[in-house]
């Protein structure tokens, strides 16, 4: 016998503009988390950086960067040139929080060992006074970035609901809709928020891509709708590497993703892949996946909806900027200027963060991006939960 499938009103979901996303967010600029770490050069815990790696900086707002914000200095105060690359997630799921936009600083030269440089970026609008002219100090290695740790990296471990009671309230919103009383321009949509879970490597230098690898329709039997398939992989966040000195084993990652609550029911996968020197995608081939609403406690087993899954709302478009006269397009290889092997930027998997990482102790992220994760909830949330359980 079939079972009685429980079928959701298709409710119309406005596309969204650029103007509709700066409408959503907050315009000032929070910083969350860098790479290298930002501590003082004669700090004992402050990270000395390999010559060839990239330097990272995530924040949160809506407006991209332009190239007279920043300058990468040697000690003697020589320019040097770098490709910046401002990625941006799109949304899977309309809603009224923003991700994080990465910024991705490429060194063209190979950088000096053992010696101190200097990133500056002056952002306007930032959101707290040590925002401003925001600089970035660091001392490098005398070698290159290791390599890849693939044996150390097990990639994602699990996909699905957060554990816990059901609803907003009990902090474990799953079904969550938007208010009748969103402002103009904000148009937010249903989403169901799913937890990836993954264990970082100890290392400081890698940082991390989610990626929605496929989206399945699925029968009442859960039996996969091949022929409707999504199988395009979507970067939905980016996660700073970490590493504790004080902790031997470092804790998992957990990260909240929303998306559409349509189709339903409906099968989505993930992977977690660490970004190389170069910041492409490597490793972490496997995926996880979860089946809603059945995998979902707090989601009605029966629940229903024949709507098509919404294209991912673009949330910043912003061009690469060639810092220093250079190349804003041609990835600069990763043995140096003169060496073989760059990849152009825009076939080079472009990665894209939203969501932040949260574990118990202090691992990726720390004390720093909680304070930042804190200062960007502040802004209102528009959306109303509606969690309900099975």
């Amino acid at each position: 016998m079939r079972p009685l499938l429980l079928l959701l009103p298709l409710l119309p979901v406005p596309a969204l503009g650029q103007a509709d996303i700066t409408a959503c967010g907050d315009s000032r600029t929070a910083i969350a988390w860098t790479q290298p770490p930002r501590k003082a050069l004669d700090d004992p815990e402050a990270t000395r950086w390999p010559v060839d790696a990239t330097i990272r900086i995530a924040y949160g707002g809506t407006r991209c960067p332009s190239p007279d914000e920043f300058e990468l200095e040697d000690e003697a105060g020589g320019v040097v040139p770098a490709q910046v690359r401002i990625e941006t997630p799109p949304l899977l799921a309309a809603h009224d929080e923003l991700p994080l936009t990465l910024i991705e600083v490429d060194p063209v030269p190979i950088l000096e060992p053992r010696a101190t440089y200097r990133l500056v970026w002056r952002a306007p609008e930032p959101k707290l006074a040590s925002f401003e002219n925001f600089t970035l100090e660091f001392k490098t290695l005398a070698r290159d970035m290791l390599p890849l740790p693939f044996d150390e990296f097990e990639g994602i471990l699990a996909v699905g609901q957060q554990e816990g009671r059901c609803g907003a309230d009990l902090g474990n919103p799953v079904l969550v809709t938007p208010e009748p009383n969103d402002p103009p321009g904000c148009v937010t949509g249903t989403r169901v928020l799913v937890q990836v879970r993954f264990r970082t490597v100890n290392r400081r230098d890698v940082a991390y891509v989610i990626e929605r690898t496929s989206s399945t329709p699925l029968d009442a039997e859960r039996n996969p709708i091949t022929a409707e398939a999504d199988t395009t992989p979507i970067a939905v966040a980016y996660i700073g590497g970490g590493e504790d000195f004080f902790v031997p084993q470092v804790a998992d990652g957990l990260v909240r993703v929303p998306v559409p609550d349509s189709p339903m029911p409906r099968r989505d996968c993930f992977a977690v892949r660490m970004l190389d020197a170069q910041g492409l995608p490597q490793g972490g081939e496997g995926e996880a996946c979860t089946d809603m609403p059945f995998d979902f406690p707090c989601l009605p087993s029966n629940m229903m909806s024949e709507a098509p899954s919404p294209d991912p709302v673009p949330v910043l478009a912003c061009p690469n900027i060639g810092l220093n006269g250079a190349d804003p397009n041609a990835r600069p290889p990763a043995d140096g200027p003169d060496a073989d092997g760059g990849v152009d930027a825009a076939d080079g998997g472009n990665s894209d963060g939203c969501c932040r990482v949260v574990d118990g102790d202090g691992g990726p992220g720390g004390v720093a991006a909680f304070l930042v994760i804190t200062l960007l909830a502040n802004r209102r949330r528009r959306g109303g939960s509606a969690t309900l359980s099975a």
